[in-house]
């Protein structure tokens, strides 16, 4: 009697995020490696100063060095890559974010063609306002993404669908007449977020400030303001009902306890949302996302949802529904 081996176990949803990250990171890689190989080619024909802006007609506005140009621009191509395959990576979404990976490899497409585009136009030039960047040629930059970005959703594999999580227990809770309960807590987003918001931020002002490009250095200043704003929030239930406030002490918000017609636990994917910080999605509804994980819902009467990611969200939920209940 022949005695067959059972067959291992194969995790198709393993080798589908395996594959979907592989058609992810190859154009990724392709984008960096592209405008490297032309840096290293065309640098001795590079004038020392470059255009850092271009108007609408496609003429330069702004100068400044050229390594700093360079450094710049071949900085936000490598960060767009590294936080994307980061958010890719760690996002608990089935095995097809085609959505997201398609994003991700339009943006750096279109980046990489247009520091190419920037590039060539500065060839053999001694003065860099005589660069020119036609619109026709940005036109086909954008198509060039588009169709790529298409390309790679296309590519990615379908795999077996995403188990869906069962709905977290509701804690419940009795407040007796008379009885006053307050329950705070907080939200943050994940420290390497806000490393890539710093360096993001700090890197260009810091370069813009070198070169004196006083009308771009609000651009990065304001980005670092608003991104604080939304990295964190306190969040607190009592009876006034459910209340936020940023770190800045903006933004802030409050649902009434006598609009709150439910509160639960649910799990959030940034991704679901499309990113994060202060989010509007017509299903879900308008959500405060920081981080992926457990967050707090309310539902209102009216049938208007909220959504924000905090820590003990069910201690949160059970004493809003209770406070809600109580006559």
């Amino acid at each position: 009697m022949t005695v067959r081996s059972p067959r291992p176990h194969v995790d198709l949803g393993a080798r589908a995020r395996r594959r979907t990250l592989l058609v992810t990171l190859v154009p990724l890689l392709a984008c960096l490696a592209v405008p490297g190989v032309l840096l290293l080619l065309w640098w001795p024909r590079l004038p020392d100063r470059m255009a850092s802006h271009f108007s609408i007609t496609g003429v330069p506005d702004q100068v400044g060095q050229a390594a700093a140009q360079v450094t710049g621009f071949y900085g936000a191509l490598a960060a767009v890559a590294v936080v994307g395959t980061l958010v890719l990576v760690s996002s608990r979404r089935g095995p097809r974010p085609a959505a997201l990976v398609a994003g991700l490899v339009a943006v750096e497409v279109v980046l990489s063609s247009v520091f190419a585009l920037v590039l060539h136009a500065h060839l053999d030039l001694t003065d860099p306002y005589a660069a020119r960047l036609p619109v026709p040629s940005a036109a086909v930059a954008v198509a060039l993404g588009l169709l790529a970005g298409w390309l790679a959703a296309r590519l990615c594999p379908e795999g077996p669908a995403a188990p869906t999580s069962p709905p977290a227990p509701r804690l419940r809770q009795e407040l007796p007449p008379g009885t006053r309960a307050v329950w705070v807590s907080r939200t943050g987003q994940p420290r390497w977020m806000t490393v890539v918001l710093v360096v993001g931020a700090v890197v260009p002002l810091a370069l813009m400030l070198r070169d004196r490009a006083w009308s771009l250095a609000w651009v990065p200043a304001l980005v670092l303001v608003i991104g604080a704003a939304f990295t964190g929030y306190r969040v607190t239930v009592d009876e006034a009902g459910l209340r936020w406030r940023g770190r800045l002490g903006l933004p802030r918000g409050h649902v009434p306890l006598e609009d709150v017609a439910a509160a639960e636990v649910v799990q959030v994917d940034p991704v679901d949302y499309g990113g994060w910080g202060y989010r509007l999605s017509p299903v879900l509804g308008p959500a405060l996302v920081t981080r992926g994980g457990s967050a707090l819902r309310v539902t209102r009467h009216d049938g208007r949802r909220f959504t924000i990611t905090v820590d003990d969200a069910a201690t949160g939920a059970a004493l809003l529904e209770a406070l809600s209940r109580r006559p």
